[in-house]
């Protein structure tokens, strides 16, 4: 029978399930996920399955749709964009032209802030987002259908079997898509003007227009009719509402899942054996079906032998029936491989069925198990680093400016006073209540408190800690520099910098290749000021093997290893002083460092980037100029553009966002 979270509160919204795993949404916007994990699909930086509900890596309190596939998972937030994660090997994410596995979430490349959600939340509207085995279909708010990832049937209905990693509209276009629903190799969609199109595979007559064609571009069922309101695919067959209430099913049936009474496949709609003209919402899953009517009733139909059909048995049913639970409160419902969940009227979220991977998120593996819900982490996270293997957030409620770190713990990189690895979310051994600024490196830490001390910890082979040693700290440790007036710290491969409130920079570790900026290769225990000096320092950031700095003139210097142009001086020498990028200038605004490559804003919004532009052949586009050349200059991006706001490196990528009215972020 159905189980309820124990501790699951009731403000659950939306709820979506697919493969082994389940999302749901709370009414304050934040997005949790729960079950498999091995393709990253729950979105929280790992490939761990998880059995109760975990928020994604992302965070945020602006989710307002999701939606997932067999192994990936996407979004939508309130501010119009759409994201992705997990598994890639299709292009099922969308990111051209990479398709590696994500285990957060990233924008597709398509971007843009106007993917449509749902505007009133009734059930019905909840599929402008849809997942299917390794594709993805969107909506935006224009009317367009966008599809992408897998098309070995066609599923993408853009009249070819190409695979996609970007976004495509369908052979049909028009602006005048309202809803779809995607499959296991098929897809299907409404217009606004109540005509129901499908497309993909036709094994078993799943498109019901009464062959067993595949379909490379939408064609409408056998039914015909401008009456269509709701429509959802299962694994291998579509069931749909008309405007009258009526509910229709078509496709294969070898376990019932048509609810017709037989198990005869159908290649056109026929009704279920129930009947009526109260269906308010339907929903396909793995050989079953469920719908709630609008009496407020729950059931469901098909295969049962892992419980999900929730009428406390394990028997498979060719008939609709209620679930064990009973009751005339249920809002929405979603379907996974094998198991279900489902939101009431009271925002009580109830899970039931396959629990093999933890979907019904209640802390084990055993089916029709009661879930409850983990720590549940807060909504009021302000800034997040990555480090290596390991993570640091800043909390601040407006009171409190907490420090919270998790991951690995080889180096004591988590401050916590001992050296182990620790899953959980944990507090520095430091603690306080006045953290301000936080920067990580390969294996340590640096963070400013409000009161400008300035503290590292982690690795310290090459003294990037500061404190005149080469011995790791498990705690946080001041720099021998010491001081309160510490303004911003930045973290590179090995070796340190940071900029006092009187405008001077400092750097410590190591010095391979220069990247200390004091024209010597020598390694640094302590802090010293680069050979440039100055006290008119604003903004320094520390890539792998060189560093980048901003003054307040609004002149950019750099320096360091320069292999592959990432110093933008129009050479590949190595730099052991501040120089100035070829592109000159006094209007540089914001920079950061990947660990080959930089980027730059400037204060007439335009993004710039210079540096290596394909690393080891997987990862590629890296200064996003639509090319993989290495620059030795700087050149603006492919999106040009004069309102980026801000900019952030990864390892082998780069994170920019533009500002005004609706703010976008762009992955390269």
């Amino acid at each position: 029978m159905p189980n309820q979270f124990l501790s699951g509160g009731t403000n659950w919204k939306q709820v979506a399930s697919s493969g082994v795993h389940t999302l749901a949404i709370k009414t304050d916007g934040t997005l949790w996920t729960w079950g498999r994990g091995t393709f990253a699909q729950l979105g929280d930086n790992t490939l761990i399955s998880r059995s109760t509900p975990v928020t994604t890596f992302a965070g945020g309190t602006n989710w307002k749709q999701v939606a997932g596939g067999d192994n990936h998972t996407a979004a939508i937030k309130t501010d119009g964009t759409l994201w992705t994660w997990g598994s890639n090997s299709s292009g099922q994410l969308g990111r051209n032209p990479d398709t590696s596995l994500r285990l957060t979430p990233v924008t597709t490349f398509a971007g843009g802030t106007n993917w449509a959600d749902t505007a009133t939340g009734e059930p019905e509207e909840l599929y402008t987002l849809t997942g299917g085995y390794s594709h993805t279909a969107a909506i935006k708010t224009d009317g367009t259908l966008w599809t992408w990832g897998r098309n070995t049937d066609g599923q993408l209905g853009d009249n070819t079997t190409v695979d996609r990693s970007t976004p495509v509209t369908t052979f049909a276009g028009g602006t005048n898509w309202k809803q779809v629903s995607s499959g296991g190799n098929h897809t299907a969609a409404i217009k606004t003007d109540g005509t129901l199109w499908t497309w993909g595979s036709n094994n078993n007559g799943r498109l019901g227009d009464n062959t067993a064609i595949n379909r490379y571009t939408p064609v409408t069922t056998f039914a015909g009719g401008t009456n269509w309101k709701q429509v959802a695919c299962g694994d291998g067959y579509i069931a749909a509402i008309k405007t009258d209430g009526t509910l229709w099913t078509w496709g294969t049936n070898s376990s019932g899942e048509l609810g017709n009474n037989t198990a005869i496949n159908r290649s056109t709609p026929v009704t279920t054996f129930a009947g009526g003209t109260n269906w308010k919402q339907v929903v396909g899953g793995d050989r079953y079906t469920a719908a709630i009517k609008t009496d407020g009733t729950l059931w469901t139909w098909g295969i049962g032998t892992s419980g999900q059909l929730g009428n406390n048995t394990a028997t498979n049913k060719s008939t609709p029936v209620t679930t064990f639970a009973g009751g005339t409160n249920w809002k929405q419902v979603a379907c996974g491989d094998g198991h279900t969940t489902a939101i009431k009227t009271d925002g009580t979220l109830w899970t039931w069925g396959d629990n093999g991977d933890g979907q019904l998120g209640d802390n084990t593996t055993v089916d029709r198990s009661t879930p409850v819900t983990t720590f549940a982490g807060g909504t009021n996270w302000k800034q997040v680093f990555g480090g290596g293997s390991h993570t640091a957030a800043l909390n601040d409620d407006g009171t409190n400016k907490i420090l919270y770190l998790w991951g690995s713990n080889s180096s004591g990189q988590l401050g916590t006073n001992w050296i182990s690895q620790d899953n959980q979310i944990l507090q520095t051994f430091a603690g306080g209540t006045n953290w301000k600024q936080v920067a990580c490196g390969d294996g340590y830490i640096a963070a400013i408190k409000t009161d400008g001390t300035l503290w590292t910890w982690g690795q310290n082979a090459f003294g990037q800690l500061g404190d005149n040693t080469t011995t790791n700290r498990s705690t946080p440790v001041t720099t021998f520099a010491g001081g309160t007036n510490w303004k911003q710290v930045a973290c590179g491969d090995g070796h340190t910098t940071a900029i006092k409130t009187d405008g001077t920079l400092w750097t410590w570790g190591v010095n391979a290749n220069g990247r200390l900026g004091d024209n010597t290769t020598t390694t640094r225990l302590t802090p010293v000021t680069t050979f440039a000096g100055g006290t008119n320092w604003k903004q320094v950031a520390g890539g792998g093997n060189h560093t980048a700095a901003i003054k307040t003139d609004g002149t950019l210097w750099t320096w360091g290893d320069n292999t592959y142009g990432q110093l933008g001086d129009n050479t590949s020498t190595t730099i052991l002083t501040p120089v100035t990028t070829f592109a000159g200038g006094t209007n540089w605004k914001q920079v950061d460092c990947g660990t080959f490559h930089t980027i730059a804003i400037k204060t007439d919004g335009t993004l710039w980037g210079w540096g290596r532009n394909q690393v080891f052949g997987i990862y590629t586009g890296t200064l996003g100029d639509n090319t993989t050349v290495d620059r030795s200059t700087p050149v603006t991006t492919f999106a040009g553009g004069t309102n980026w706001k801000q900019v952030s490196c990864g390892k082998n990528y780069t994170i920019a966002v533009t500002s005004g009215t609706d703010p976008t972020f762009f992955i390269s």
